[in-house]
């Protein structure tokens, strides 16, 4: 008995030392673990930034968490934000002392010969096509915004793709092609779905093949001709039955685009899809070319008693329901109905 217990001591006291190395490295490797656990959690943590209960913010990613399910958008703040401002085409190095550069007005001394050819051009469309001829396609326009409107952000990721329709019969050349590529050079190409011009039979020659030749290499611009003539109205549908953007954006024939336009108008109907919005609407003089914009508050539309369409102030008690300067003027009623009757017609 003795020797037995003697022996089992025996094996204590041999495997003793082994016992304290594996215990020794057993502690060495949990020191590692949570060494190094500590490190990944302290990068982990540099990496993921928990914002709140629902939103979290991993490397320029926004995850938020709606409904049990995540959605992903990048963090525009963490990108090229010029980038995504792209437009389908940059406009032309400037010369600014170009005919009617930065919406300077031109008013020409002309005599003879070149002085029935203005008249002609105004006769005929109403507007100084002749100066027009003379004026460059990708002019720029000086910028009138309110400052409070160049330092607003925006998700283009979220915001809408539109396409815009630009209707025409018998339009001039050189105010129709200002039209088109003043929406291509000042649209971002992440929101411009595509320009759907509409000819409501157009007679006239300058609009039939070489329209056609010009505008076969433009991105994204198409062209649909009427089979007789429809008027506007009618003519905006067959293009809006056509298109393939998720918002409709109609515009005159002879109108130019400032930088920054469109956005402002996704975003309201980001916000409020059965919205219908109206931008600030500028003036150019239709014989000078002069362009004139608006600094101040926007204008709100109206008759006078001659029924003739002007801008007027808005009334002290809408700015009541206004946080800035550059919030929005609100419509309701008729507006709806604008909305429910063009979906019905889509559809």
């Amino acid at each position: 008995m003795t020797d037995v217990v003697n022996m089992t001591c025996g094996l204590v006291t041999v495997w003793q030392p082994l016992r304290r190395l594996k215990g020794l490295l057993l502690l060495a490797a949990i020191a590692s673990m949570l060494f190094y656990g500590f490190l990944l959690l302290s990068e982990y943590r540099k990496i993921l930034k928990i914002k709140d209960g629902n939103k979290l913010d991993v490397k320029g990613l926004n995850i938020e968490k709606h409904n049990d399910r995540m959605e992903v958008s990048i963090n525009q703040s963490k990108l090229d934000y010029e980038h995504l401002k792209r437009p389908v085409y940059e406009k032309p190095p400037l010369d600014p002392y170009a005919v009617g550069e930065f919406g300077r007005p031109v008013r020409l001394n002309l005599q003879g010969e070149e002085k029935k050819l203005e008249e002609e051009s105004i006769r005929k469309h109403q507007i100084n096509i002749y100066l027009s001829d003379q004026i460059s396609l990708h002019r720029h326009l000086i910028e009138t915004r309110n400052p409070m409107c160049r330092t607003v952000k925006y998700d283009y990721y979220k915001l809408p793709r539109t396409s815009v329709i630009i209707t025409f019969y018998n339009e001039a050349w050189s105010t129709l092609l200002r039209t088109i590529y003043s929406v291509l050079e000042t649209s971002p190409d992440i929101l411009l779905e595509e320009v759907i011009l509409v000819d409501d039979c157009s007679d006239k020659d300058h609009l039939k093949e070489p329209l056609e030749r010009h505008i076969s290499g433009l991105k994204k611009v198409r062209l649909i001709r009427a089979h007789k003539r429809e008027g506007l109205i009618r003519a905006r549908i067959i293009g809006a039955s056509k298109a393939r953007g998720e918002v409709l954006t109609f515009l005159d024939c002879h109108c130019e685009c400032q930088e920054g336009w469109l956005e402002p108008l996704l975003e309201r109907i980001r916000i409020e899809k059965t919205s219908v919005v109206c931008p600030v609407i500028d003036v150019i003089d239709w014989n000078t070319f002069e362009y004139l914009g608006n600094e101040g508050e926007p204008l709100i539309g109206g008759f006078d008693w001659r029924l003739s369409f002007i801008w007027n102030v808005a009334p002290k008690w809408r700015s009541n329901y206004r946080h800035s300067l550059i919030d929005v003027i609100r419509y309701v009623g008729c507006l709806q109905l604008l909305v429910d009757v063009l979906y019905g017609i889509i559809s």
